[in-house]
């Protein structure tokens, strides 16, 4: 135990949005009690840096009984289910090794890289407490720190409890190493050579390492173990040819086909399929795709090599390489082929080092690089296949197939840390490598070591994927706020998590991978889908604030409103509920703020609606009103200039016809006053009205 200038470090970092998403308002409250207690159980006060919190105590024993109990605490007092996910609190110990040390910056940066990549509930060590941890801890007890590094040297605690209860994930690794022979270049058993390796029957069509995964470990190992002993049934499936609905249907087979995947690039599909590619980067080839095969010679040889014609073979290998403009580089391989089937293993080194001359595609060099790597290896040299190895990662640094045989060439060497730094970083790189440092037989050396990186690998797996499943049920939650119960895409949404839920009780670590990744893509997509909503709120808000304006002036600048009360007290309405959902923008918004605000707008439109209505009798209204003002001054204006020009008209015609004899009469007639007093009247009462009539129609057409 660590002496009294020691002390152990506890730095408890709460993830508080996520905690009041899950928990509501309780969290603030009951994050605050945790913490209490936790003062209570560490030496001396708390310290704060920023957004973390610092615990002492006297060695791990007490501060992993203190955490332990305080968290189950809290479990109770939250009512948590494991349905939620894991509390978002994440831990890092750390050993204090003397008083005037100074903390990590890990430990007390708030929003650095290495909190952002812890677990929640998981606790961390810090590379100074987990080099010491076997000195200052029971490891049966309190658990052993993991494999597996996350950013700046933190490694998670692995449990006592999951560690003593661990079997053998993978028990039959060693079933392919059982024959007396040297390992097959194909696919690495000792029970066959080259030329009768079953991986020759295989096509790209047909492989089962990219949906293995979807198998529990512990029913692909069993499955592995009578694939192996029972390789004299499954074999004529291969020489008859086997298409992909066979491999899922057919377990047994699937395992089967899976292990040869695990050299496919050593085989001969792979070189008809880098032939016939028109992929040009070395990431594309390798998937199960079919071929367009364009060149008779090169196929037709490869067709003679997986039959055993090696004369034919080499007679259409040949000819392909002296064909104009033919595939040399890939004859050439072939060759190398024959070679390694015959036993003349100087001739296919030959023929290797021949083709790697032709190569001028960085895809075709990696390729020939791999081919000299696995021939060295098997030739026992191990410093040229080192080369070979270096040579590709000049100009691919990436190639995750030359960094595994890194890992193997390492593991040859007894150069075990190096060995499990790769399979680490490989297995998170990629999920196939998670299968192939599963079975892979030629890790035998550091099968314990590397089942212990894939079982962390499968916790952090697993924990990834439940939190992400947690949060993307969150998630949903509040999108049923922001989607309208009809709406096609909350169907979608619904949808898309049940099958996330559905997948999430299988076993296999691709159903992890998958679970996380789905979850993650749907509330990516959620969040996408808010932000459209959001932008679409804003330009309705805008567009309601605009519209509200319109009747706004309307209503001003209207001159009878005494006549249209409802008109100010609906408009008067929509003011306070555009000036409330203005008030609230469109920050920090959550689905009950925004369905709220779409109800209002709702309400505001059919508001509209009644403004409208009104708006259109207040038109009326006003244009009978001005109409009517206008007929009178046009009838007042119509009558005067009427009455004055009949007068001087009657005026005129009675003195033009008392100057004539002949239209005596005329004027007598003009004179009578009966007459004047109806042609007075006509004008007056019809003519007058009618001609402002007109021009009262003419001037309210002017105006509309």
């Amino acid at each position: 135990m660590p002496d009294e200038n020691h002390t152990l470090l506890l730095a408890l970092l709460a993830d508080n949005p996520t905690g009041s998403r899950l928990f509501g308002e309780r969290w603030p409250e009951l994050a605050q009690a945790l913490r209490r207690l936790l003062r209570q159980d560490s030496l001396g006060e708390q310290e704060v840096r920023g957004e973390i919190q610092l615990f002492r105590y006297p060695d791990p024993a007490a501060a992993l009984k203190s955490w332990s109990t305080r968290l189950l605490e809290l479990k109770q007092r939250l009512n948590w289910e494991p349905i939620l996910g894991p509390i978002p609190l994440r831990v890092i110990l750390h050993l204090e090794e003397g008083t005037g040390e100074e903390t990590p910056a890990q430990l007390t940066e708030f929003g650095s890289e290495s909190w952002q990549e812890l677990q929640a509930e998981t606790i961390y060590l810090s590379p100074t407490l987990a080099r010491r941890w076997t000195e200052l801890a029971d490891p049966q007890k309190l658990g052993t720190p993991s494999p597996v590094t996350v950013a700046e040297g933190l490694t998670a605690l692995i449990p006592a409890a999951a560690k003593s209860q661990a079997a053998p994930l993978f028990p039959h690794r060693r079933l392919p190493l059982g024959g007396k022979l040297k390992p097959c270049f194909y696919c690495g058993q000792t029970t066959h050579p080259p030329a009768d390796c079953p991986a020759k029957m295989l096509t790209m069509q047909t492989q089962g390492l990219p949906t293995a995964g979807y198998l529990p470990p512990e029913q692909l190992s069993q499955l592995f173990r009578e694939a192996m002993e029972g390789q004299g049934q499954l074999n004529p499936l291969l020489v008859t040819g086997i298409d992909h609905s066979q491999l899922r249907k057919t377990p047994l087979l699937h395992a089967y086909v899976t292990y040869f995947d695990l050299n496919k690039v050593f085989q001969p599909r792979f070189l008809a399929a880098i032939a016939f590619s028109a992929h040009s980067q070395w990431a594309d080839l390798g998937r199960p795709e079919s071929i367009n095969v364009k060149n008779n010679n090169l196929f037709l040889g490869l067709d003679c090599l997986r039959v055993g014609q090696y004369h034919r073979a080499n007679e259409l290998f040949i000819a392909e390489s002296r064909r104009p403009r033919g595939k040399e580089l890939y004859a050439t391989i072939g060759r190398a082929f024959i070679s390694l089937e015959q036993n003349r293993h100087q001739d296919m080194e030959y023929y290797l080092e021949s083709a790697l001359k032709m190569a001028i595609s960085n895809r075709d060099r990696i390729y020939l690089y791999l081919l000299l790597t696995r021939h060295y290896r098997l030739m026992e040299e191990p410093w040229k296949a080192s080369q070979a190895l270096d040579n590709i990662l000049t100009f691919e640094r990436d190639c995750l197939e030359a960094l595994y045989l890194q890992v193997q060439l390492a593991v040859d060497r007894g150069l075990v840390s190096q060995a499990l730094e790769g399979v680490r970083a490989l297995v998170e790189e990629e999920r196939t490598f998670f299968i192939r440092a599963l079975m892979d037989p030629e890790l035998v050396p550091i099968q314990g070591e590397v089942e212990e990186i894939i079982r962390a690998r499968l916790r952090v797996q697993a924990r990834e994927a439940e939190e992400r499943l947690a949060q993307a049920r969150v998630t949903c939650e509040e999108m049923e706020l922001w989607l309208e119960e009809n709406d096609p895409g909350l169907k979608t949404l619904r949808g898309d998590l049940a099958i996330i839920e559905g997948q999430a009780g299988q076993q296999g670590y691709f159903d992890l991978v998958d679970v996380a990744e789905r979850s993650r893509s749907l509330v990516i997509n959620c969040h996408r889908t808010q932000e459209a909503r959001l932008d679409a709120l804003h330009d309705r808000l805008a567009a309601t604030g605009q519209r509200l304006e319109g009747f706004r002036r309307l209503w001003r600048d209207y001159p009878h409103r005494p006549f249209f009360p409802s008109f100010a007290a609906t408009l008067a309405g929509v003011e306070k509920a555009v000036a409330k959902a203005a008030g609230q923008g469109t920050k920090n918004m959550h689905g009950a703020l925004y369905r709220s605000l779409i109800n209002s707008l709702e309400e505001c439109e059919r508001d509209f609606i009644l403004l409208t209505r009104i708006a259109t009798r207040m038109a009326w209204l006003r244009t009978l009103l001005t109409a009517g003002k206008q007929f009178l001054r046009s009838l007042l204006v119509a009558e005067i200039a009427l009455l004055s020009f009949t007068i001087i008209l009657l005026v005129a015609l009675i003195m033009l016809a008392g100057d004539s004899p002949a239209a005596s009469g005329l004027a007598q007639v003009l004179r009578e006053p009966a007459l004047q007093k109806r042609l007075l009247t006509l004008v007056t009462l019809v003519l007058a009205p009618i001609f402002a009539l007109i021009h009262t129609l003419w001037r309210t057409l002017e105006q509309l």
